[in-house]
């Protein structure tokens, strides 16, 4: 019994470790002609094994002729009898899932378009973290800066920041700068360039004020300024 028992494990074994045959639609000269018209080597390879297949090849030279094991020229030949050449191309993985889907962006695109009620939110403008705060207590995601900034850039939003401002900037003072004649300027400049020259004669640094002394000398063929009637 014990006997009996093996043999017929041994023939289910050897049924289940048939090759697959391969799909006769194709002759060896095409799929090798196939393999020298693609441009993914990969796919060369897998072609080429199962070129040597239809040429009666055993499983295991075809396998080797593609650089694989007969496992895997197995896998491949079932996949080549489904698909034909295009099925021995490598699929891509689809990587990991988005974590905003549509249902996320639209709810970040209405908030963002209806912008922050001072009032209730405490803020004027959405910042990253308020938005964060607000896709949590609605759908209970948790994401990253990056994730809301992508989003956002997805959906058409740029990102704003706040022009810095000088601590006690004078508002006149800068618009009288602006409508100052550029000549006035210069000599300003000048006159503290010289300024800076005699400073560092004074302490010794002779290299720093020759290099004053010419960029002063050079701005000094600017016009001097007319004095106001």
């Amino acid at each position: 019994m014990s006997d009996r028992r093996l043999s017929t494990w041994q023939t289910q074994g050897f049924a289940m470790g048939q090759a697959i045959a391969v799909r006769m639609d194709f002759t060896s000269e095409e799929v090798r002609q196939l393999a020298a018209r693609v441009k993914d080597a990969s796919q060369a390879r897998r072609l080429l094994a199962i070129a040597a297949v239809l040429d009666g090849a055993s499983r295991e030279d075809a396998a080797k002729a593609g650089g694989m094991d007969r496992q895997t020229l197995r896998d491949w030949v079932i996949r080549f009898n489904a698909k034909g050449p295009d099925g021995l191309v490598n699929i891509p993985s689809p990587g990991v899932p988005p974590k905003l889907d549509d249902r996320h962006k639209a709810f970040l695109a209405r908030i963002v378009d209806e912008g922050p009620i001072p009032a209730v939110d405490g803020v004027v403008r959405w910042r990253a973290c308020d938005l964060i705060m607000r896709l949590h207590e609605e759908f209970g995601l948790s994401v990253s800066d990056d994730t809301v900034y992508r989003a956002l850039k997805d959906l058409g939003f740029s990102h704003v920041s706040a022009r810095p401002k000088a601590y006690k900037q004078d508002t006149d003072a800068v618009q009288a700068f602006k409508k100052t004649p550029l000549r006035e300027v210069v000599w300003v400049i000048l006159s503290h360039f010289r300024r800076a020259v005699f400073c560092c004669c004074r302490c010794g640094h002779v290299g720093n004020a020759l290099a004053l002394s010419i960029m002063s000398t050079a701005m000094s063929a600017a016009p001097r300024p007319r004095s106001a009637e």
